[in-house]
């Protein structure tokens, strides 16, 4: 079979060279266009033909007409999302582990991959200060290693018979594949308590304790606490260690969504943060958001090893030789998925390249550039930073005096849509304190101090003319 169709395979170093460039083109807008009518009929009317076509054909296709067609979210001026730029250590080793395509479901069939596996979950781990029985697999995104997360705290604290009163904590911040994920393993929304935070969006200790204890005077079983270091509104950090004092008090599993913000502990100036993080009975981490890696990637790391063992290991005749020793791990026994892919060698190949060094640099400039924009904001008038730039993340609002909130609410909105529609940036919205407020997501590496004071700049305008108009 050849699937290079009626014509041979294009130049790989051709292809390669244009692809180089493709991820971070400041001259570009960071915003691509959607795709056109006429270029959706020509895809939906190509359908599967009997004879197939060129492989360069296809790829021109693909190139012209589908992949630039969306949100360039690599742009260094694309603050809306937190997902950055990859590195192109992180694509390019990607399209070689999918060139072999190996099968990184057992030692048998992808001991190398395995190995790396180890090694990578192993450097995490270390940086975030888990001790030795620390374990962990990489999964999908956050959202799987989440509900992973959730299931191995039910299968560890509970027993089957248990499982119809089990209860989750998490607070309002909490992203919300947490809920997603607590629905999948079948603990219903009633069942899952909202813990107060503080005026910061931050976990009350206090108010987590009085739940616990409410809950078990009532006969029911508190299970899982969920904490987030870094929430996705304004990248505020839950105090890791209180809450810990009391999960462990009263025997309940302490994960902590660190999606992108437990990337922090390998900066150089900010580390300190990321200190409580040892406490964690269980840890998500995407380095898709802030590792500067392809889609997707994300690692789940536990306190013990062994739970995840004991909540997904499988046992079927025909996998007999294929079993594993410690040494020697079946990642399929560590997580949902039985067919995976090499996840882990992308990143492990990106700390190879860069070092602990330019790495931490990376970090701590991305952490840098929302608190140049919280200074520059600062000191124009009619502008208010709503939250403090954490994690490199910043709100912040145009607030003249004299305008009532809800046309402030509407000018914020309409600031953010001028920008995004003249393809300059991209800077969304979000709620606030039940106010719409602009937010500011500066992990990319290849952002500059220019990128963000030309943003505002630009924001500034298109808000006093918004303002004017009304």
């Amino acid at each position: 079979m050849n699937d290079s169709g009626s014509g041979d395979h294009p130049d790989l170093e051709r292809v390669l060279a244009q692809l180089r460039h493709v991820p971070a083109r400041p001259e570009q807008r960071p915003i691509h266009r959607e795709i056109s009518d006429d270029e959706r009929n020509y895809l939906e009317t190509l359908g599967f033909s009997d004879s197939g076509r060129s492989l360069q054909d296809v790829i021109e296709d693909l190139t012209g007409s589908v992949l630039p067609n969306g949100m360039n979210m690599a742009h260094p001026r694309s603050f809306g999302f937190i997902p950055s730029a990859p590195l192109a250590s992180a694509w390019l080793i990607d399209a070689i582990v999918s060139a072999y395509n190996p099968f990184s479901g057992s030692w048998l069939q992808g001991s190398g991959p395995a190995t790396i596996e180890l090694a990578t979950i192993d450097i995490l781990r270390r940086q975030v200060g888990m001790p030795d029985t620390a374990g962990g697999v990489f999964l999908s995104g956050g959202s799987i290693a989440n509900m992973t997360a959730l299931t191995a705290a039910r299968m560890s604290r509970l027993s089957e018979d248990e499982w119809p009163d089990a209860i989750a904590y998490v607070t309002a911040e909490a992203h919300s594949s947490v809920r997603k994920g607590l629905r999948f393993i079948g603990v219903p929304d009633a069942n899952v308590r909202t813990v107060a935070a503080d005026g910061a969006g931050r976990m009350d200790p206090g108010s987590l304790k009085a739940l616990i204890e409410k809950d078990l005077g009532e006969g029911h079983r508190p299970f899982a606490v969920t904490a987030t270091f870094g929430t996705t509104n304004t990248g505020a950090i839950d105090p890791i260690a209180e809450i810990a004092e009391v999960t462990s008090r009263y025997g309940v599993w302490l994960h902590v969504d660190g999606a992108y913000g437990a990337t922090i502990a390998f900066s150089a100036d900010h580390r300190d943060l990321a200190r409580d993080l040892q406490f964690a009975d269980s840890l998500s981490w995407d380095p898709h958001k802030w590792l500067f890696q392809t889609y997707v990637s994300s690692c789940l790391l536990v306190r013990d090893r062994r739970s995840l063992l004991d909540s997904f290991g499988t046992q079927a005749d025909y996998l007999r030789d294929a079993e594993a020793d410690p040494r020697k791990p079946n990642y399929w026994d560590h997580g949902p998925e039985m067919t995976r892919p090499a996840r882990a060698v992308r990143l492990w190949a990106t700390f190879q390249v860069l070092g602990r060094r330019e790495l931490a640099a990376a970090i701590d400039h991305c952490v840098g550039l929302a608190e140049v924009a919280a200074e520059r904001l600062g000191g124009m008038p009619d502008w208010r930073v709503t939250s403090p730039p954490q994690l490199g993340i910043l709100t912040f609002g145009y607030e003249p005096e004299g305008v009532p909130a809800d046309a402030l609410d509407a000018v914020n909105a309409a600031v953010s849509r001028t920008v995004f529609e003249s393809g300059f940036a991209v800077v969304l919205t979000t709620r606030l304190a039940g106010r719409t407020v602009l937010r500011l997501c500066t992990s990319n590496p290849n952002t500059t101090r220019e990128h963000i004071l030309e943003t505002i700049e630009r924001l500034d305008v298109a808000a006093k003319e918004s303002l004017r108009g009304r």
